[in-house]
């Protein structure tokens, strides 16, 4: 059973996410930190590392790069505690590998930003993420053609991802 603090915390953690779809980010950034301190009253490993990657995705989004990477440093660290299953594990460094492929890209590191979205595109890749897979070829086409000018591989990705598209809706 969620006790009633947990509760609250996942409504938070809700409510920031609906803050970010709305681009309000420093509300989104406030919040999800709120709903952060309520996860580690409760000793709730998961949401603790979720909150952090959520977290570090608000401060890329601000552009302050070095909180951004600190967020996602600590919840790295947080994998060996998260009591789920291996695929709820792979699942959670895969949403880590997309915020920072997308921080990587922001800071000029490309080919790290290249990996960190390939580990997350074959994860989604192997437990049918359809959607989630194809967003991954679309990051690194994007990666490919705006730094590294490698046209050819941007459109490899791109097409993948648009044949991923066109079966799934």
């Amino acid at each position: 059973a969620i006790d009633s603090v947990n509760a609250w915390a996942r409504l938070l953690f809700n409510k920031a996410s609906l803050y970010t779809q709305r681009k309000r980010h420093e509300e989104s950034l406030a919040t999800f930190q709120e709903a952060h301190d309520l996860f580690i009253e409760q000793k709730d490993s998961l949401f603790i590392a979720y909150s952090k990657i959520q977290i570090g995705k608000e401060y890329w989004s601000l552009g302050r790069y070095a909180s951004s990477m600190k967020e996602f440093t600590d919840a790295q660290a947080f994998l060996g505690e998260i009591q789920q299953s291996p695929e709820q594990k792979r699942l959670f460094s895969s949403d880590l590998n997309v915020g920072l492929g997308a921080l990587n890209v922001s800071i000029g590191k490309y080919d790290q930003a290249l990996s960190n979205f390939e580990e997350a595109m074959l994860f989604f890749k192997k437990y049918g993420y359809k959607y989630r897979e194809a967003s991954q070829y679309l990051n690194m086409g994007e990666v490919y053609s705006q730094h590294k000018n490698d046209y050819v591989k941007a459109l490899e990705n791109v097409q993948k991802a648009h044949n991923i598209f066109k079966i799934t809706n």
